[in-house]
C-alpha cells in the first residue's frame, strides 16, 4: 500500500464524486472537509489516518462507504451523513468524539471491533437495516449514547463488546427492531 502525506487542509466541501474515491492508507495531517460532498460511486477511506478534524457532516454516500480500520485522531463527524450502501466503520479507531447524529443508515452498519476512547453519539441516527458492533471497545471514559435513535432491524451487540455505559432507554424500536447483546 502507499501512503500520502497530506499536510495542508483539504477542502472538498460539496465536491460531487462522480468516480470510486480511494484514499486508502492517506494521512490527513491537517482538516479534512467533506461536508456536503456527494459520493456516487465507492468511497475508500481503509487505513486512512485523520490527525486534524474530519467532517463529514451531511456527506452523501450512494454505494460503498469503507473506513475500515482508519484512525480519527480528533473530531470525527459524520452528522446528518445519508449512507445508502454498507458503511464499514469496522476496526476503526476513535480517539476524539465521533458524532453520527442524525445520520442515516439505510443499509449495512458496520462496527465490529471499532475502538473508542471517547464520546460516541448516535442522537436520533436512523439505523434501517442490520448495525453491528461485535467486538466493540469503549474505552478508559468513552460513553455510547443512543438517544432517539431508532433501530428498524437488529443491532447486534457480541460478547467481546465493551458497552459498559450506553444508553438505548429513548432509542425508538421499529416493531420488528430487535436489539441483541450476548
Amino acid at each position: 500500500m502507499t501512503f500520502i502525506f497530506l499536510s495542508s487542509p483539504l477542502i472538498s466541501y460539496g465536491r460531487i464524486f462522480s468516480n470510486p474515491v480511494d484514499s486508502s492508507g492517506v494521512q490527513f495531517d491537517s482538516l479534512a472537509d467533506f461536508m456536503s460532498a456527494e459520493f456516487h460511486s465507492r468511497a475508500h477511506f481503509k487505513a486512512a489516518r485523520f490527525h486534524g478534524h474530519a467532517y463529514f457532516t451531511a456527506a452523501e454516500f450512494d454505494s460503498l462507504a469503507h473506513f475500515w480500520a482508519a484512525e480519527f485522531d480528533s473530531l470525527a463527524h459524520f452528522g446528518d451523513a445519508q449512507f445508502h450502501g454498507h458503511a464499514f466503520f469496522g476496526a476503526a479507531k476513535f480517539d476524539s468524539p465521533a458524532y453520527f447524529e442524525n445520520a442515516r443508515f439505510h443499509s449495512l452498519a458496520d462496527f465490529k471491533f471499532a475502538e473508542f476512547d471517547s464520546l460516541a453519539y448516535f442522537g436520533a441516527t436512523e439505523f434501517d437495516s442490520h448495525a453491528y458492533f461485535w467486538g466493540a471497545k469503549f474505552k478508559n471514559k468513552a460513553i455510547a449514547v443512543f438517544p432517539r435513535a431508532t433501530i428498524k432491524d437488529s443491532i447486534f451487540i457480541g460478547n467481546y463488546s465493551s458497552f459498559q455505559r450506553y444508553d438505548f432507554k429513548r432509542a425508538f424500536l421499529d416493531t420488528n427492531a430487535k436489539i441483541i447483546i450476548y
